[in-house]
């Protein structure tokens, strides 16, 4: 399928295999229900579809890559790794929230400014832009 996207769907508790079944009337495939949400492949439209009609998801997510970051640095650098020029453009505006649990980065507020200082030198180093960060 073409433009197919690994999307997650967040939902209560209990409601999982709710939201696949409605997931499925919307176009998404291989869904697999797991703790509050189903994961998912669909088209953006299956994901506009469910932001606007679903009584189910509380959410509709695209994931980004994953990595290891033990270090704020390693974080900075995780996160260049990730064209974020497909996800937003230098005009737009963004805003990091940055949630830590059982890590060695121990300071969310400083992982946040990694994160917000990683996205915006990419847009600066290659269009001599830079997105607003909402605080």
């Amino acid at each position: 399928m073409p433009d197919a996207l690994k999307l997650f769907a967040s939902t209560p508790k209990g409601m999982e295999q709710l939201l696949a079944d409605e997931i499925k009337q919307f176009g998404g495939f291989h869904m697999n229900p797991v703790r509050a949400g189903v994961e998912f492949t669909g088209t953006l439209e299956t994901a506009y579809k469910l932001c606007l009609w679903s009584r189910i998801a509380n959410r509709v997510l695209l994931p980004l890559p994953s990595f290891e970051a033990k270090t704020p640095e390693a974080l900075y650098d995780g996160i260049q790794k990730t064209d974020w020029s497909q996800h937003m453009s230098p005009e737009g505006t963004m805003a990091v929230d940055f949630n830590i649990s059982r890590s060695k980065i121990n300071h969310s507020h400083y992982a946040a400014l990694k994160v917000k200082d990683a996205v915006v030198d990419q847009f600066r180093d290659k269009y001599d832009l830079r997105p607003s960060v909402d605080t």
